[in-house]
């Protein structure tokens, strides 16, 4: 409990935290994006397949800079579901 008599939130509920901040600063196209990941990120994108690190992820958000004129999430009606916590996002969550 937090010293305001708040349970803090759970490993999920901060996991979704950080995931729906990830696409607000993504839709705002905000450099500060990768603030939010660990520099061993790993993505997946059908059209570059699997990225590892910072510096790739920059290169697929650059390439698909060139395939969209903008992108927006639909967060009200966006669910989420997820996998227990992996090394990346512990670390993260002890960064913050």
């Amino acid at each position: 409990m937090t010293s305001a008599g708040q349970t803090q939130p759970d490993e999920t509920e901060l996991n979704v935290s950080i995931a729906k901040e990830y696409f607000r600063r993504a839709d705002a196209g905000r450099a500060d994006l990768l603030d939010l990941m660990t520099q061993d990120v790993q993505l997946y994108f059908p059209k570059f397949g699997v990225a590892r690190g910072r510096q790739a992820f920059r290169e697929v958000a650059a390439g698909l800079g060139g395939v969209f004129d903008w992108v927006e999430h639909d967060s009200v009606r966006t669910t989420s579901s997820l996998q227990p916590a992996t090394s990346s996002w512990k670390a993260l969550r002890a960064a913050r």
